[in-house]
């Protein structure tokens, strides 16, 4: 996780809008969230695979909104809350929704 908070530090170095693009991750800790918030100029787009899925979301700083009660926000939560700010995500959100469609309700 140190990587996504140096790329994300990096970012709001250079001034202004950025955008850090980060691989691999399907889970972001508390504090990267914390970051985002706090620096709302930037936006993650986060590509990863989880159970079979493959996953690009975009992250604004500005959307994310904190749960003092989630240290770790995961892909069942990610996607759904930022999906809508990422490109490409008509079949994940299809293939998403078969697959956790009982969970999510």
């Amino acid at each position: 996780m140190q990587e996504v908070r140096d790329a994300i530090n990096a970012a709001i170095a250079l001034g202004g809008p950025q955008t850090v693009t980060i691989k691999g991750y399907s889970a972001l800790s508390s504090d990267v969230m914390e970051l985002l918030v706090k620096n709302p100029q930037i936006t993650v787009v986060s590509e990863f695979s989880f159970d079979g899925l493959d996953y690009k979301i975009t992250i604004p700083g500005s959307a994310v909104k904190l749960n003092p009660a989630i240290e770790w926000y995961g892909p069942k939560y990610l996607f759904p809350m930022f999906c809508m700010y990422g490109t490409d995500t008509a079949p994940a959100m299809q293939a998403f929704l078969e697959k956790y469609a009982e969970e999510i309700r």
